[in-house]
């Protein structure tokens, strides 16, 4: 009993139909994944037994793959369409020799095609590089697809099925895709076939050869070139692929051996590069003699050898500094793992993805790529070492002009002083830029620099190493010199030497390091005050947050306690609200601060150019001045006006105003006068108030960031002047100054953006 249920559960297996694949939308499907296949050895079924098989083996991969097989491949696909519309079929691997494609509908067949990279291109249903077909489905159609496949090379099956506005997206991408590929190495191959005929350098013709030979061979892969070169030629289609392929080997390997120099670099190399080249060479043969399936696996595998022989030779001599060999090391290591990806795809080791479907493509079109710029890098490396020859070979033709003409080249007007010492250090000679330097003191030269010491050691430096030496040394007239002497040797028992004025150079560099001083102490006077003024709302905030969350973890545990009273709660949501209220008052005045901080950048503010009109100023200083309580002096032409970036002037106005109203103050009440005049191109502006006199010390660093007297009253940050220094210097490009004169008195001079300014007088203040 037990046998027979068994029994009757296979069969109902053995005959249970097959999941279909099911086109519920348009779109595009991929119907690798859930496939069946038999693989039938003696080639003995046909599509009416193939029908009634019931042993299928069912692939779950995106892809299916069987590696190199002399098997014939029946390919079952069930499919249930819910849409209405023309579906189009693809299989994606052009180098499949035999194609024959089933549509059955209820058992029987109703539509087929024969196609395949061995028949005529004329005999595919539709005129594509892969093998397309389509059908007219209705909603609620059920069918089922057969592929026998044949192939003498790998067994890559890629299927997909789309709608028809998908489909024609994608073949149009793909035509992009493949024109702009083979463009760019028409035009790599076309480029330095030209630098070629203008060089003559041999690594360019092997490196056409190498590009179009790799062009080629992918329009066989892709199958393009049966599309539009030889669609007339199966014969030539089925050779073309391996045959190609060798011979990119070959020219790889010329290309490698010239460009590297291998032939340069030992016999054994320049013999183990020949040898590659006549394995190549001997494998493209193959083909024509051996079978596909027997020989290609081989290719393959040499292929490999062949790109990493050139990898490890080009590697070894980018470690030894050679730029071009770098680029080429990386050129052919991106190449090899596409190579091995692909290859890895071709064997059924991995499955096909983007990366093992295009890794070569995408490797060859870099290496190609690299490759033309490592040839340039060549170049400009021949042309440096040329450069340099004929530079060594310069020099030394000078020396040789320069040693007959020494003595006439001392006394020329030279920039330098130049001299001759005898090996005591007595002046022999000198030309008259020396005479110029030292003075009517110049012939006491071994006396003149102080201290004697210094000179006196490098002469006898001189007299030890037998070279140029040079030493920094101070004359007596408190000049710097940068005096340089080689010891000409026994047979003469003189010294020549020259010495060069460096003290605008010293100069410079104490203005230098001055100027770094002062930046450095300007940079830290802005970060100290930036982290003064925000340190204190900062631990405020913090501190009230730490307190909210301690009242809400107390408020968390009483609950959990079963212990939380009313009383208890209405505390804690009231400490909570206050210490938030407080977090977020001190983080609103850190706002405030930080926007304070950011105005120091002129950058930031954004200003644009425009009329500065007298008048308007004028009636903002009237209108501040009343508000304030300030009695005003004005001094200016209301009709005239000046290109400038107005919002600009009227911001450092402002600040003068607020200054006076902080620090003006005085039993007498406070005064201003401002006077504008435009004359020169120029704006002249003049700030005065009867402010309490700044001490000498305190005016110097006014300008400052952060310096105020008034520290910590009605939070004071000390950032308003020096806002109004940076914005007259990196924005106006004029000039600030400020005085002590019966007050505080700021002058401002600004140029004009405009040609022109309208004046309203031509005399200054």
């Amino acid at each position: 009993m037990y046998r027979m249920l068994l029994s009757g559960v296979l069969l109902l297996l053995a005959v249970m139909p097959a999941s279909a694949q099911v086109l519920s939308a348009a779109g595009e499907y991929n119907l690798a994944r859930g496939l069946y296949f038999i693989e039938d050895k003696n080639k003995s079924l046909d599509i009416n037994a193939v029908i009634n098989e019931q042993n299928w083996s069912l692939s779950n991969k995106e892809t299916g793959n069987f590696g190199f097989s002399t098997s014939r491949y029946w390919i079952k696909i069930p499919l249930n369409s819910e849409v209405q519309g023309r579906w189009l079929f693809e299989l994606d691997y052009p180098l499949l020799d035999y194609v024959d494609i089933y549509w059955v509908e209820n058992g029987e067949v109703i539509y087929s095609a024969q196609t395949g990279d061995n028949r005529p291109f004329a005999q595919r249903p539709l005129p594509f590089r892969q093998f397309v077909f389509y059908r007219m489905l209705q909603p609620g159609q059920e069918a089922t697809l057969y592929y026998a496949l044949e192939t003498e090379g790998t067994f890559q099956i890629t299927l997909n099925a789309y709608d028809e506005v998908h489909f024609e997206r994608r073949n149009m991408l793909s035509a992009m895709v493949y024109g702009g590929f083979y463009g760019v190495f028409i035009v790599m191959a076309v480029y330095n076939l030209l630098v070629f005929f203008i060089t003559r350098i041999r690594a360019y013709v092997y490196y056409v050869v190498f590009v179009l030979g790799f062009c080629i061979l992918q329009m066989a892969y892709s199958g393009t070139g049966y599309q539009y070169l030889w669609p007339d030629h199966p014969e030539f289609n089925a050779l073309v692929f391996p045959l190609v392929y060798a011979l990119s080997q070959v020219t790889l390997l010329a290309f490698a051996a010239n460009f590297l120099g291998v032939f340069t670099m030992g016999r054994w190399l320049g013999r183990y590069f020949y040898v590659l080249m006549m394995i190549s060479a001997g494998l493209g043969l193959a083909f024509l003699l051996a079978p596909y399936h027997k020989v290609m696996p081989m290719l393959v595998l040499h292929a490999l050898l062949v790109n990493l022989s050139a990898f490890v030779v080009s590697f070894w001599l980018a470690v030894r500094g050679k730029t071009y060999a770098g680029i080429y090391a990386l050129a052919s290591g991106i190449f090899i793992i596409g190579m091995f990806l692909t290859n890895l795809r071709s064997l059924g080791v991995v499955e096909g993805n983007f990366l093992t479907l295009h890794g070569y493509m995408i490797g060859s079109f870099l290496e190609v790529v690299l490759f033309a710029l490592a040839l340039a890098y060549r170049i400009a490396d021949i042309q440096k070492a040329k450069r340099l020859a004929e530079k060594s070979a310069h020099f030394a033709q000078g020396q040789a002009i320069a040693n007959l003409q020494k003595y006439e080249r001392l006394y020329d007007s030279a920039v330098t002083g130049n001299f001759v010492l005898d090996r005591d250090g007595i002046l022999l000679s000198a030309n008259s830029t020396l005479q110029r330097y030292l003075g009517d003191e110049y012939r006491e030269f071994k006396r003149y620099f102080q201290p004697q010491d210094a000179l006196l050691a490098l002469l006898a430096e001189c007299k030890i190493k037998g070279q140029v030496n040079d030493a920094t040394l101070c004359a007596q007239n408190g000049r710097w010199f940068s005096v340089s002497m080689k010891w000409l040797g026994n047979e003469t028992g003189t010294i020549e030497g020259s010495l060069t004025d460096i003290q605008a150079r010293v100069d410079a560099e104490h203005l230098r390091m001055k100027a770094e001083d002062d930046k450095s102490n300007a940079l830290e006077k802005l970060v100290v005050g930036i982290a003064h003024s925000v340190n204190t709302p900062l631990g405020i905030a913090m501190t009230s947050t730490d307190f909210a969350r301690e009242q809400l973890e107390l408020l968390q545990r009483e609950y959990k306690q079963n212990t939380l009273t009313r009383e208890y709660f209405n505390t804690a949501v009231m400490e909570g609200q206050s210490s938030l209220q407080i977090a977020q008052q001190n983080l609103s005045r850190m706002g405030i601060l930080l926007n304070h901080f950011k105005q120091i950048s002129v950058k930031q503010m954004a200003y644009n150019v425009g009329e500065l009109y007298l008048a308007e100023l004028a009636e903002i200083t009237r209108l501040a001045a009343s508000s304030a309580g300030i009695t005003l002096s004005l001094h200016l032409d209301e009709n005239a006006h000046f290109l400038t970036f107005p919002e600009a002037v009227k911001f450092i106005l402002q600040q003068w105003l607020q200054n006076t109203v902080a620090h003006a103050q005085n039993d007498k009440g406070v005064a201003i006068s401002l006077t504008v005049k435009i004359y020169g191109g120029h704006l002249h502006v003049h700030y005065r108030d009867n402010g309490q006199l700044l001490a000498a010390s305190e005016l110097k660093h006014i300008f400052d960031p952060f310096y105020t007297s008034q520290r910590g009253s009605g939070r004071k940050l000390g950032l308003g002047l020096y806002q109004v220094k940076n914005t007259v210097h990196q924005l106006l490009h004029g000039t600030l100054e400020t005085y002590i004169d019966n007050g505080l008195h700021f002058k401002m001079q600004i140029p004009t953006l405009g040609l022109d300014a309208k004046a309203s007088t031509p005399d200054p203040v």
